[in-house]
Formats: structure tokens, sequence, C-alpha cells
């Protein structure tokens, strides 16, 4: 018996079903910056992933695609992500040659 796959990677065409639009509405969702941008395996060949289309579903769930789109989302994710590390070094002090963490 062989073992089945479920690829992480869909081409549009199965992007579009997973999430239920038509190939022409999810096309028009990603040129708006709505849905995500695809993922390049090689220069020829594009897919998106799963999570990021949950993600995208959620969000329409939630009422989010008019006020965010994924461009925005994915820089205040990239944003708050640097502003952790920062925080993080922030809180590192060095006393005497060792470095301590404050609390």
């Amino acid at each position: 018996m062989k073992a089945r796959i479920e690829p992480r990677g869909l081409p549009i065409e199965l992007a579009a079903q997973y999430v239920g639009l038509s190939l022409s509405t999810f096309s028009a969702e990603v040129k708006k910056g709505l849905a995500p941008e695809p993922t390049w395996l090689t220069k020829n060949r594009k897919v998106w992933l799963r999570e990021k289309l949950d993600d995208y579903l959620d969000r329409k769930d939630k009422g989010m695609e008019v006020s965010e789109t994924w461009s925005d989302r994915i820089a205040k994710l990239r944003s708050n992500t640097s502003g952790a590390q920062k925080q993080k070094a922030s809180n590192t002090h060095t006393t005497a040659g060792t470095s301590k963490r404050s609390v």
C-alpha cells in the first residue's frame, strides 16, 4: 500500500479550490494583495503554501481582508519579530565579562 502524500504547496488552480474561490477571483485577490503571494520553488514553478491559505481564510473569517492586505500582515509580523529581538537584546547586560539577563 502506497502512502498518500498531501502536498504542502499547491498550484494556483488547487489553491483557489482549497479556499473555495474561482481561479479568476483568487487571482484577483492575490493581485490586490488580499490573498497570499506564491512561493517560488524554481524560476518556473510557484505554489501556494497551505499554511498561508489557512491564514488567509482565518483573516476572511474575522473580516480582516479590507483593512489589512497580505503585504501589510507580513510587514507587521516582521516588525514584531524585529522588535522582540531588540527587546531581548536590551534585556541582556554585560557584567565583569559575563552576560546576564535581567528579569
